[in-house]
Parts: C-alpha cells; structure tokens; sequence
C-alpha cells in the first residue's frame, strides 16, 4: 500500500474539472483500490461525483491511498495529477 498526503491550495477546492482528471486516471488502475481521504471521509477516486462528496475545500489535507499490482505507479502518476490540478 502507497499513500501520498497533500494540502489543497486551489481556491475552488475539489470541484468538477479535478475530480473528473482523477476519477478518470484513476478508473484507469482496475486491478489497484485507489482512495481518496479527507477528515474521518474516505471514497473511490474512480467517481467524480463521489470524490465532489468529500467537500474538499482550500487548505484542506487529502490522503491519496493506492493499493494493488500497479500500487507504485499508480501513486506517482495520480499524485502528479492532484499537484497540478489542486
């Protein structure tokens, strides 16, 4: 298991065009559980909408969670995504 920890810093938090990139990057690991944690919350990061459920606001701390065969890559290239997309 990989997990990568980071501290939101776009003023709009997790909305509509983050959450569909990550969902999407995300549903592309089907052999590797990925979550997304913020406070005692923990959802799929293969759906946006659930990944908008989490409320995630500017200055918040998300824990990406990677777990499975491609756990490593899976970490680096989402991980990647949320730095630049948040």
């Amino acid at each position: 298991m990989k997990q990568f920890t980071y501290v939101v810093s776009n003023p709009f938090g997790l909305h509509v065009r983050p959450s569909g990139a990550i969902a999407r990057q995300a549903g592309e690991y089907t052999d590797t559980l990925i979550t997304i944690s913020c406070g005692p919350e923990t959802v799929k990061a293969d759906s946006a909408v659930k990944l908008m459920s989490l409320g995630v606001k500017k200055g918040d701390t998300i824990t990406l969670t990677c777990d499975g065969e491609f756990e490593q890559d899976a970490i680096e290239v989402i991980g990647e995504l949320i730095t630049h997309v948040l």
